[in-house]
């Protein structure tokens, strides 16, 4: 493996990392106000508006 290829599986691995992390982060938020009986964050619909 060239020293670029090393360099790229970390990059992809932390962005992987990333991305479950504020998925996580974003499960959690939709849950926490779901029990308090408020509308889910906006992130869930900014797709459907684009």
């Amino acid at each position: 493996m060239t020293r670029r290829q090393q360099w790229l599986e970390e990059l992809r691995g932390k962005r992987k990392e990333s991305q479950e992390r504020e998925h996580d982060e974003f499960m959690y938020q939709t849950e926490v106000l779901g029990r308090q009986g408020l509308s889910l964050p906006m992130k869930d619909f900014q797709g459907d508006f684009q």
